[in-house]
């Protein structure tokens, strides 16, 4: 009877401290009213991630995931897409309403309203002069918006279908969107003319990153393919880099965008497969509902931590250290 009692307590024990390890590994949640997340974005520091939230829009302190402000009352439907703008002074929010508004970030108030486009906002961007704004929608157009002058400059409509990501170059003097053509095209910000026209993918291009200075794009696609691009010379792109991840992807982000390499990248998959790519290793995680976008925080030591909106189950924060143990549900 006693030695029952001693395997029983054995087993107990073992339970907890599985339970206690897993709980460990868990990436840490922040609190939104939605786990249906379509967008966030990061302070160009990492200390601060400013998520989508239904409605709302939602910022967090990363490092111990107090709210800091609430936005609400600017749409009439969810949002799909938001970004902060690089001095952390404004919000740009579009929503499935066709609205996009700019917010005051710092007293939480409402500035600009623009309403001129039709179609789902899909994707918006501050230039790195905080002076425009880049969206794209579902109806093939993408637009350039000034804030200063309350007007919008020019609309771009080479594209066939969906807007599905519109970025700037770090410089500002280029930008690039992506469609559900299959297509990526780079212009010209002076001049709006289209200065390449990058075919790689053979399904919806989803997400684009501009790195090494400019020099170079990484982009992915409902494809399951990574591509990196060298655009260092327009009138001769090469695709540096081509790889398969192991669903269609929504999202990609590179650590250091001023590197020549993309050797630290994180991707996010419509079935929930978060992947960190480094030159040494992978780490997956899954949380099995699609991840609407993946940053990487900015280093700290070794230290390699991720931020992962998901449609599903919220914002996530994951180390990378923990992540080959996380099945996430």
């Amino acid at each position: 009877m006693r030695y029952l009692q001693i395997v029983v307590l054995v087993c107990m024990l073992a339970g907890l401290t599985s339970a206690k390890e897993k709980e460990k590994h868990r990436p840490i949640l922040f609190k939104t009213e939605s786990k249906m997340i379509h967008d966030a974005c990061l302070s160009v520091n990492g200390q601060v991630v400013v998520c989508t939230d239904s409605k709302s829009i939602k910022a967090f302190n990363v490092k111990t995931q107090q709210v800091l402000a609430t936005f609400d009352g600017g749409h009439k439907s969810k949002i799909l897409c938001l970004d902060l703008s690089p001095d952390s002074s404004m919000v740009i929010s579009g929503g499935s309403d066709s609205i996009l508004v700019l917010w005051d970030f710092i007293h939480h108030t409402e500035l600009q309203r623009i309403t001129f486009a039709t179609g789902k906002i899909t994707s918006v961007r501050f230039s790195p002069s905080n002076e425009y704004v880049l969206f794209g929608c579902s109806n093939s157009r993408s637009y350039l918006y000034s804030i200063p002058e309350h007007k919008m400059v020019h609309e771009f409509d080479d594209q066939k279908l969906d807007i599905t990501s519109v970025v700037f170059n770090p410089d500002g003097k280029q930008l690039a969107i992506a469609s559900a053509d299959k297509t990526i095209r780079i212009y010209d910000t002076s001049y709006f003319k289209e200065l390449a026209l990058l075919k790689g993918h053979t399904d919806w291009v989803r997400g684009l990153r501009f790195y090494n200075n400019g020099q170079r794009i990484i982009s992915c696609g409902d494809d399951r393919k990574l591509i990196q691009w060298d655009v260092s010379n327009l009138k001769n792109i090469k695709q540096t880099i081509e790889q398969t991840i192991g669903g269609a992807t929504l999202s990609v982000d590179i650590e250091n965008v001023n590197t020549k390499n993309a050797n630290l990248q994180v991707s996010g998959t419509q079935q929930g497969r978060i992947q960190i790519n480094t030159f040494w290793n992978k780490f997956n995680a899954n949380v099995h509902c699609p991840v609407s976008k993946v940053l990487f925080i900015p280093l700290s030591g070794q230290r390699i931590q991720i931020m992962a909106a998901t449609l599903g189950s919220g914002i996530l924060l994951f180390d990378a250290a923990d992540m080959e143990s996380i099945d996430y549900k």
